[in-house]
This record gives structure tokens, sequence and C-alpha cells, in this order.
């Protein structure tokens, strides 16, 4: 029996919760190394099946927050201008954006709108990457560099939504697409751009080979080293996709060993819930994650996420066009609907 991928528009919608949920588990088991006690905790879900009711709906970061903006910002301009990929993505950063943690990794996560938007124009979703981060990385005095975060999320994206990857070969692909394989390389190499290859180098050999180090291990072998300032670690991004790439149809085992692995757990288990949930789309994600995660908020980003959708499918008036009957049943990746 031939069992059908998620459509895109499960994918979509698994991809905006699966990022909001990733945060929440990295939140909560950050919280509950501490105290002991966390709404995610068991390795096998919940042991009865259901979470602790008394945990909290989670409250998204700002970076979550700033997501959800550009994915409205997208969907605004939708209704201004009927080619919308023509308009100036702005992206509006905290002030201090570039302190704590890493500014690579978050505008990865925060960008995630344009990816999806432009998942079928890897070279158009590359160029609004590039123009919308630069802009806002040197308004808070951090290198350009940082975009090459979001392009490898959002190539990952690209690739995973249009069904033209193998799991065991995406870093291999990856590198290839990105034109960051070392026969092509520039000299010298910017050191965050380096560093990421080397992890993600790394992660395919662990990949490759079945290698589980223990999680403590694991992060100490991906830690960034200290020619990098910590705005640009890399380290995230590797570390999400090892964890979505060790387990890619198990969303739950995914977001739980990107939180345990203690680097940055919020922002890891983000992205590696972002990536899990466009893999296996909404029907990936259990229920109870759900329910204690997202809560009443769930209804709000289903329909952003839908709203996304309608937009990349054309719709000038997306709120409308989801009200015609069957308006989401005829969309498919480009190519993926084949005669036999």
């Amino acid at each position: 029996m031939t069992i059908l991928p998620p459509s895109l528009l499960s994918r979509f919608r698994g991809a905006v919760l699966g990022s909001f949920l990733g945060e929440a588990v990295g939140i909560s088991l950050s919280r509950g190394l501490a105290t002991g006690s966390s709404a995610f905790r068991s390795s096998s879900l919940y042991p009865s099946g259901e979470p602790h009711q008394s945990e909290a709906t989670h409250e998204a970061s700002t970076w979550v927050k700033l997501q959800h903006q550009l994915l409205q910002q997208l969907i605004a301009s939708a209704a201004m201008s009927a080619t919308p990929a023509r308009q100036p993505i702005l992206l509006q950063l905290p002030a201090d954006a570039n302190s704590h943690t890493s500014l690579l990794a978050e505008l990865a996560l925060m960008t995630l709108p344009v990816a999806l938007l432009y998942h079928d124009q890897p070279q158009q979703m590359h160029f609004y990457l590039e123009q919308a981060i630069t802009a806002a990385a040197l308004s808070v005095n951090v290198s350009p560099v940082a975009v090459i975060g979001a392009r490898v999320v959002g190539q990952c994206l690209s690739l995973m939504l249009r069904q033209r990857f193998e799991t065991t070969q995406l870093i291999p692909q990856l590198l290839r697409d990105l034109d960051w394989e070392s026969a092509h390389l520039p000299q010298p190499f910017p050191p965050p751009q380096a560093v990421l290859v080397e992890q993600l180098a790394q992660v395919q050999d662990w990949l490759t080979e079945r290698i589980h180090p223990p999680l403590s291990q694991l992060a100490a072998a991906l830690v960034c080293r200290s020619e990098v300032p910590p705005a640009l670690d890399p380290a995230p991004i590797a570390l999400a996709l090892f964890s979505f790439l060790s387990t890619p149809e198990a969303f739950a085992v995914t977001v739980r060993r990107a939180a345990q692995l203690g680097v940055q757990s919020r922002i890891t288990a983000s992205l590696a819930g972002a990536l899990g949930g466009a893999y296996s789309g909404l029907a990936g994600i259990p229920l109870p994650w759900r329910r204690i995660g997202a809560g009443s908020l769930e209804a709000e980003l289903m329909q952003s996420a839908d709203e996304l959708l309608a937009v990349w499918a054309g719709a000038n008036q997306p709120s409308q066009w989801l009200q015609q009957p069957l308006a989401l049943t005829v969309v498919a990746a480009p190519r993926a609907i084949r005669h036999h």
C-alpha cells in the first residue's frame, strides 16, 4: 500500500505550529532541569497519554512573535500587489538582538514564513532572505553573514516541500545546492560559514555511521569556536538538523532531543520543531502537545498558515479565498501531482 505524503497545507501548518511548540518544549525542559518538572518530560511522551493540565499554554518569545508578525506582513502584502514577492521584506529586530543568543539562528527562525512562501522558487527565496537579513543585521551592528543560518533552513524546507530529498542525503544536498562544497569555498572563508560547514560535516558523519553520542558529548563536539562571536554561533542550526535527521518521522523525539542538548534549547528546539512539522505535517504532531503547548492559540496559528498558503497559491485576498468551497483541496506542491 502506498502511503501518501502530507499535503502542502499540512506541511505549512506543521512548520508553523511545530516552530511554536518546539520553543515551548525547549523552554519547558530547560526549566524542568532545574525544577524537576516539565509538561513534556516523559521519554514516551506521556505515560498516561495526557499532559499536565495545570501547565499554562506557552507564551511565545519575542522572536516567535516577530516570526508571526513577518508572516502577517507577507499576507498583507498580497492585498497591495499582484506580485507580493516584489515587496520589500522588513525585519524589525529588538534592540538587544545581538546579545546572549545566536542572532544567526534567531533570524533563521524568524524568517521561516519567507522560506515557506518561496519554497518553490529557491533563487527568489535566497534573494529575499539575503536582502532582508543583511539590512536587519547591519541595523544591530552584526555582520550580514548572519544570513547563512536562514539559507540552510530555507533550502532544507524548500527541498522538503518540493519532495526533492532523502533524509540520509539532505546535508550533502544542502552543501551542493548552496555551493558550499570544499572545491567552491571562497578563500578566506568567513569563520561562521566555515564553522557551520564543519559542523554539518560532523553531523553527516554521525548519521552515516549511525553513531549517537551521549547528548552532552554531542553538544560539546559542536560548540562554537572562539573566533566566532556569540551572535553568529551556528551551533543551533547544526544541532536542530541532527535532531531532525536522526528521527525525521518522530516529531516528539526530534524536539525533545533538540531541547535536551542544552545548547540554546529554545532556539534549537524551535528550529527542530519547524523541520519536523514540515516533514511530517500537522498529523505528525502529537495531539496532547498541541493542546498543552498551543491551546486556544492553535486556531490563530493554523489560520495564518492557511492564509500564507493562499498567498503562495496566488490569492491576493487570502482570507476571502479560503472561504470558497474546496479552496485548499486543489493545492499541491509544484509537479507533485503526476499522471500514472
